[in-house]
């Protein structure tokens, strides 16, 4: 999302630990870093680290980082069972509308 974001002076509300919302768009806290517009979800413009771990009699299991593009900072991360999508959701109705 380089060169788009939000106008000088919006206002800022929270998103998720570490997120919030500026106008359309959510923005890394700390660094700036513009992840995505509404309603897309903001881990959309986040690299991520994937690591898989392997249990001796279990299934296997999928660890996500999704890191602030800017700082490397982890934002989220999520454990899920071999390749199931992106576990959670962050929708306020301010978001989606």
């Amino acid at each position: 999302m380089a060169g788009v974001g939000p106008a000088p002076g919006t206002p800022t509300l929270p998103l998720y630990p570490g997120v919030v919302q500026r106008g359309r768009h959510a923005v890394a806290e700390a660094s700036g870093a513009v992840l995505a517009a509404a309603p897309d979800h903001w881990t959309d413009g986040c690299p991520v680290l994937t690591e898989d771990l392997w249990g001796d009699d279990g299934p296997r299991v999928t660890l996500r980082t999704y890191l602030d593009p800017v700082s490397g900072r982890a934002l989220h991360v999520e454990a899920v069972a071999g390749d199931a999508p992106r576990s959670f959701s962050v929708e306020p109705a301010r978001w989606r509308d």
